[in-house]
């Protein structure tokens, strides 16, 4: 019942959404996390049908076999195979068979056109409560009505009334009832407490109470697309209840009062991905509330003051160039500024620069006097099958606007000698030897006339850094750095690439991050490494199932389940093929005048057998003993459920194969039947529904894994530019992102 009602609220949500906003007006405004989804058409082109296009038929086949064989009957006796894993259609049939009927009919694509799904806490109640709220398209009023008095003729327990507006509660006295209603002619709305759909329902005749879409998270949210997928984190509820909970859990109130004024200010975020005639458009808003009571936290995360400036020594051709505001120093103070307010509770000095000179850094020398308030990362390459970028990774390089290139000069070696020494005591202190604790090398070089300090250590750590006029230059793998310099020598900049301006001139002023890459060119490295990968993983693949399908057929010459006294037992004669009914005992498996031993004649050695135990009344257990060696050489329990145990092997000359039909616990009573076949041909010859297929080709395990390199060389493609940008607007962060598609 719980996982069928579950199954129906995330229905609900993933049925789409058009107007979440007057959905929004029914939802309660103690709303901690809400969930969107609209589905898009109309613009959507070639790139959907380039995809459809690929074999993934073939692959889900593939991936079927390959799944009964290392997860089936065959390698895991107690595990379930692909089909018994999850709710099927037989469960929900069983559970409602009008529901079912229902949910068979043809034409059910676009049922609901609207839907919110929201978890809200109360200080009253600190349980959250899920509710979903569902629009339903107008052509599909009556198939809806029709379903949903399925579930009430099904599983309505209880039935209660809110201005004339009856609720069914779903499940009533289960461990989880929901309570559904339709609150409008085609608003439905199913919640895990009765109170949210009595809400709703006011709501709904116009009640004045206060809503999810009157709080200021909602609004600023407005300013995103509707479309898509959505969510929103609302934090001042959270801060509500760690006010009202957390004295009672013996938190000190001075931490509490800060953390309830920090969730305060910090808002809400919400957040959209949506498909624009574009491409892949995300956003993202952060409403801070400068009035929360944390007035620090307002002024370094909203950063009004800051300013981002051009990554002018980013080569032309970089691939990827992100911009970020870093206020080290305001991030730095407001930590302090807690361990402040710790030291009062905890009675010991915590100042973190003192902290920190107890392992010789001198944090203003090394970082605080100099460094800049903001950092460019530049990727310079893609990754590719080329072994530098797969030891070393793409070359990268990191651009810090510095204050005083002296101080920063200082700075660096004060930090390299600091780094150098710690890590030094660290490989001395694991004992692993002198050469390996000598592992770590600080080198000058040069290159054009420019200095740097390059730092290797370990398998593939390779740094170099130096100072560029009024930038700190951090460069992995070393090599990378050349570019740079070739850059500041006059080379053309990323300033001069086309596509990069584009993105920039898209920013609006003010910006506090701004992101460009090659999305194509990035996405070309994956696509090659995908393709160098997928015939060595193919044949990775086959050499590992037929590995472990001879390892199982060889187990049963293996003592790996122990012996088994057979002295004074005469087991049953069972000729196979045959199948026979018998009386479960009440005594133990050990007892062995209480298990019904069998033994199986007529067999041909190099043929499979497969011998089943069934029960409607007792939970079959299933033992294969070598009674010529007295081992128990096999066992199944559930295959897949309790009520069936198999066992599959192939028949070895010499051998006298017994079966122990018994039950889980030893102490069931009841009937069983019992039946013993034989497989010509070998385990390659199951091939029956049921059974175990044929494990895949060679030639099927290649067009699995070449689907990942065509499908990423679809997505290539179809792929543009990215661009990105975050700015303040107002007491607002509104992050941008578009992932350019050529749909």
């Amino acid at each position: 019942m719980r996982r069928t009602m579950s199954l129906l609220l995330v229905a609900a949500v993933l049925g789409g959404l058009t107007e979440a906003q007057s959905l929004a007006t029914l939802a309660p405004a103690n709303t901690l996390l809400t969930l969107q989804f609209k589905p898009q058409r109309g613009f959507l082109d070639t790139l959907p049908a380039d995809l459809a296009a690929l074999d993934w038929e073939g692959a889900v086949d593939t991936l079927s076999k390959l799944s009964t064989l290392l997860a089936g009957d065959l390698f895991d006796e107690s595990g379930e195979s692909l089909g018994d894993i999850g709710m099927g259609g037989e469960e929900i049939a069983e559970a409602c068979p009008p529901l079912a009927s229902s949910l068979d009919e043809p034409g059910l694509e676009g049922l609901i056109s609207d839907a919110l799904l929201t978890v809200s806490i109360s200080t009253f109640n600190p349980l959250p409560v899920v509710t979903a709220f569902a629009r339903v398209a107008p052509a599909f009023i009556d198939g809806a009505a029709a379903m949903n008095s399925a579930l009430v003729e099904c599983f309505s327990g209880l039935e209660l009334k809110q201005d004339s507006v009856t609720i069914h509660v779903l499940g009533n006295g289960s461990d989880q009832p929901i309570s559904v209603a339709w609150v409008a002619s085609d608003i439905y709305v199913a919640s895990t407490n009765p109170d949210m759909v009595r809400m709703a329902i006011r709501l709904a005749a116009g009640s004045a109470e206060a809503s999810l879409a009157d709080t200021r998270l909602w609004q600023e949210a407005s300013r995103m697309s509707r479309e898509g997928l959505g969510f929103s984190l609302a934090l001042a509820p959270l801060a509500e209840l760690i006010e009202a909970f957390g004295p009672s859990l013996g938190s000190e109130e001075a931490l509490l009062g800060r953390a309830v004024a920090a969730l305060r200010t910090l808002g809400g975020i919400a957040g959209t991905i949506s498909a624009d005639p574009e491409g892949l458009l995300f956003e993202l808003i952060v409403a801070v509330d400068p009035e929360g009571g944390d007035t620090d936290l307002a002024e370094l995360t909203l950063c009004r003051s800051c300013t981002l400036s051009v990554p002018s020594l980013a080569p032309r051709n970089s691939l990827a160039v992100n911009s970020q505001v870093l206020p080290l120093r305001g991030i730095f103070a407001y930590l302090q500024s807690w361990l402040d307010d710790i030291e009062l509770l905890v009675g010991e000095e915590l100042d973190l620069k003192l902290l920190l000179e107890g392992v010789g850094l001198d944090l203003d020398r090394a970082l605080l006097g100099w460094i800049g308030n903001e950092y460019h990362l530049v990727q310079l390459e893609a990754y590719s099958p080329d072994l530098g970028s797969l030891l070393y990774a793409p070359a990268t390089v990191t651009l810090i606007p510095v204050s005083s290139p002296e101080k920063a000069h200082d700075g660096l070696v004060h930090l390299a000698e600091v780094a150098s020494n710690l890590a030094t005591q660290l490989l001395n202190n694991l004992d692993l030897g002198d050469d390996i604790a000598d592992s770590l090398v600080v080198r000058s070089g040069e290159y054009r006339g420019v200095e740097f300090t390059r730092i290797q250590a370990s398998l593939n750590i390779d740094l170099a850094f130096t100072l560029l006029g009024s930038h700190l230059v951090i460069a992995h793998p070393s090599y990378a750095l050349e570019a740079v310099v070739d850059t500041f020598m006059g080379e053309p900049s990323i300033l001069e690439n086309a596509a990069y301006l584009e993105a920039r001139n898209a920013t609006p002023p003010g910006a506090t991050a701004i992101g460009y890459a090659d999305s194509a060119a990035l996405l070309s490295g994956f696509v090659e490494l995908a393709e160098l990968v997928s015939q060595p993983l193919a044949f990775g693949i086959q050499v590992g199932v037929t590995t472990a399908m001879q390892e199982r057929r060889d187990s049963f010459d293996h003592d790996w389940l122990g012996p088994v006294d057979l002295t004074g037992i005469e087991p049953i004669p069972l000729t196979v093929p045959n199948t026979l009914s018998a009386p479960a005992t009440e005594e133990g498996r050990y007892d062995f005048e209480a298990s019904r031993f069998y033994r199986l004649d007529d067999l041909i050695p190099g043929e499979t057998v497969v011998v089943e135990m069934s029960s409607d009344e007792i939970d079959t257990y299933l033992y294969l003993i070598d009674a010529t060696a007295s081992l128990y050489i096999g066992a199944d329990d559930d295959s897949p459920d309790t009520s069936r145990s198999k066992i599959t092997f192939t028949v070895q000359r010499g051998v006298s194969y017994w079966i122990e039909a018994t039950s889980f616990s030893g102490l069931d009573t009841g009937t069983f039947e019992l039946s013993a076949t034989m497989v010509p041909g070998g385990l390659d010859a199951l091939t029956s529904p049921g059974e175990v297929p044929r494990p895949p080709s060679y030639s099927d395990l290649l067009d699995l894994t070449e689907l990942l390199p065509r499908t990423l060389t679809v997505l290539r493609d179809h792929l543009g530019h990215y661009q990105s940008y975050t700015v303040t607007d107002g007491d607002t962060i509104y992050a941008r992102s578009l992932v350019r598609l050529r749909w």
